[in-house]
């Protein structure tokens, strides 16, 4: 339990709980909340945990007792962030207690506020970070996934290793902080998947935010290079890149690699595209899409790999759109596309 704040009005709350078919009471003192963790052993899970609450009304001296409040198995509350990543995950709309407890390993690829909801994850075996961030390894400490609240984090974990012997898994350096964790194992770089990349002789890629006068080194996009990249004008408003690849043939396309720049100086990497969108097509007048506003990992070098969701299509086109950042003005930059 987690105990946030101590309310010098509240007289006594008590926790209510039956421990081996007898009923158990636990007042909560000021120095519990102070060192604001709190384990009770032996808790029947089957049997009501109450709440009860004495408390000056104020500017008065009367004591009120408000009605126990009983702590409900059915309600969660799920920080937006993690509730958010668990749909993008599982292809859900709604994040429900059936999707949560039947979760045993949680792989985990955004930035998150806190990892203390974990608690709702009642069969969780293991939690696995980063492991589909496949960066450069001269920049292996770049655009880390950060954790906002650490302590809150570090307990919960604590709390289900101990209980239910559930793992940590830390890819690279992301939610750094968790590596104090005795029982963290600190598992490197990810590899990046094995995949046939398509053949790209003959292909031909344009941009519509090309230029006269101007190369912005377009082709670099489909050489398989990090330290090659395509870098259009800079412009003074934002723009959105439209970058079409013609593959002279239709081909069965299985998924994507985006590699940002790898040679860039650190303060350009304000260029490096956030998002992504994906079209194809088998005309170039008809689209279709692949993926929607597809977030990026932005670590010089890295390669982000999108897989087509479920099978393989069909396309001779293959767009994809980047907007501009502002990076003292308006601009873009990338370092391949490549196609499998």
């Amino acid at each position: 339990m987690i105990l946030n704040s101590y309310d010098e009005d509240v007289q006594n709350v008590n926790i209510n709980y039956s421990e081996n078919g007898t009923a158990k009471q636990l007042l909560i003192t000021e120095q519990m909340f102070n060192d604001k963790y709190l384990v009770i052993q032996d808790v029947d899970a089957a049997q009501p945990v109450t709440i009860t609450r004495d408390a000056n009304i104020q500017g008065c001296i009367d004591v009120v007792s408000f009605e126990p409040y009983e702590l409900s198995r059915e309600e969660m509350f799920i920080n937006s962030q993690l509730n958010h990543h668990l749909k993008e995950i599982y292809g859900v709309d709604i994040v429900d207690r059936d999707l949560v407890s039947g979760i045993e390993e949680l792989y985990i690829n955004t930035d998150l506020e806190t990892l203390e909801d974990l608690f709702y994850f009642t069969s969780l075996k293991k939690v696995v970070v980063g492991n589909k961030r496949y960066l450069d390894n001269m920049f292996t400490f770049d655009d880390q996934y950060q954790l906002v609240e650490s302590q809150n984090s570090m307990f919960a974990l604590n709390q289900l290793h101990e209980l239910e012997e559930c793992e940590l898994e830390l890819y690279n350096n992301h939610f750094g902080v968790l590596s104090m964790l005795s029982f963290a194992k600190k598992m490197g770089n990810p590899v990046l998947p094995s995949v046939t990349l398509l053949d790209v002789t003959d292909w031909t890629i344009t941009s519509s935010t090309e230029i006269e006068h101007h190369d912005s080194n377009v082709k670099a996009l489909l050489d398989n290079d990090g330290s090659t990249h395509w870098l259009p004008t800079q412009g003074t408003e934002e723009r959105n890149h439209e970058i079409v690849i013609d593959m002279q043939s239709t081909q069965s396309v299985k998924g994507f690699w985006v590699r940002q720049p790898k040679d860039m100086m650190l303060m350009m990497q304000n260029a490096f595209p956030r998002m992504i969108s994906i079209d194809h097509s088998v005309d170039n007048i008809t689209w279709s899409s692949i993926t929607i506003d597809h977030d990026l990992g932005r670590a010089r070098g890295e390669t982000n790999v999108i897989e087509v969701d479920g099978d393989p299509i069909e396309a001779r086109y293959i767009k994809f759109t980047v907007k501009d950042n502002y990076s003292f003005a308006y601009v873009s930059s990338l370092a391949d596309f490549m196609i499998y």
